[in-house]
């Protein structure tokens, strides 16, 4: 996701000069969705062990990194990113998986 970012943000990362250079944007973005984002999300696919849990690292529940991954997970799949396929997580079962018992979690209310 940190290319993702730096990609979309050029100037607050210090590559303001990518703005004069859009084609090298969409090279990046390219490589973004051909190699690097499937490489990354095959490593957290095996990192579910479905037939414990849905869960990352093993787990039974989800933990904090849970969270954090699936936001950064539906961000990325959102289609709101250039030259990024919005179907990236369909050949990755277990993370689809994880996105869909996430989303049956209940909300817990807070109170002020």
């Amino acid at each position: 996701m940190v290319g993702m970012v730096v990609s979309t943000y050029q100037e607050r990362f210090g590559f303001g000069f990518l703005n004069d250079q859009p084609s090298t944007v969409q090279a990046i973005r390219k490589s973004l969705n051909d190699e690097v984002l499937p490489r990354h999300l095959t490593s957290i696919e095996r990192t579910i062990n479905p037939t414990v849990g849905p869960w990352l690292a093993g787990q039974s529940s989800p933990s904090i990194a849970d969270f954090a991954m699936v936001y950064a997970l539906k961000q990325l799949s959102s289609g709101k990113y250039d030259n990024i396929d919005k179907d990236i997580l369909q050949p990755f079962p277990n993370i689809c998986k994880l996105l869909e018992e996430f989303d049956k979690l209940p909300c817990a209310a807070v109170e002020f």
